[in-house]
């Protein structure tokens, strides 16, 4: 082999080491990989005015989430929250914080036992519809495992209705002075 294919060769040997090099240390210390993220969404909800429903976070990859600490905001006008987050049977084994005192802003704070793994509802929220309207529901901080898991986030929408009055006549009903005996 001449110096020159051989120092091409020992060049590129170096590039390929250094690019496992650089990726084995990225593992080791925890950081972010394309295989070590998590991509959180927020579901779209259609509520009545004075109507509970539920609002779910999923996550496309839980696999390897330990802890999580994240905010979800909202338009207080729309939407209130009804209760505290609560843990699916994905984080049951997990201790859950959460404040809902803030209207417009839920702060959540997770840690597990052992670490999740799988796809699938993450926590609930219980929302109630407030006032007519549309609001985006927004995760506006994320961090997963203390910054060593990539997390990225889809936001939903909640769309509040007036209530309907199942009592309210309709057209299609004919008259009762309009029978005859």
């Amino acid at each position: 082999m001449s110096n020159r294919a051989a120092r091409s060769w020992a060049e590129g040997a170096a590039a390929w080491i250094g690019f496992r090099a650089v990726a084995l240390i990225a593992l080791c210390l925890g950081l972010p990989t394309a295989a070590n993220a998590a991509s959180l969404s927020l579901g779209d909800a259609v509520i009545a005015v004075g109507s509970i429903a539920d609002l779910t976070i999923s996550v496309d990859n839980a696999d390897g989430i330990e802890a999580a600490s994240m905010y979800l905001t909202y338009d207080p006008a729309v939407i209130r929250t009804a209760s505290d987050v609560h843990v699916t049977s994905m984080t049951s084994g997990c201790m859950l914080v959460s404040n809902t005192r803030q209207p417009g802003l839920v702060q959540l704070g997770l840690a597990c036992m052992q670490p999740l793994s799988g796809s699938g509802a993450l926590l609930t929220i219980k929302v109630l519809g407030y006032g007519v309207g549309s609001s985006g529901l927004t995760i506006s901080f994320c961090n997963i495992n203390e910054g060593g898991m990539a997390c990225t986030q889809n936001p939903g929408v909640a769309t509040v209705q007036t209530a309907s009055d199942p009592a309210a006549p309709s057209e299609d009903l004919a008259r009762t002075d309009d029978i005859v005996p």
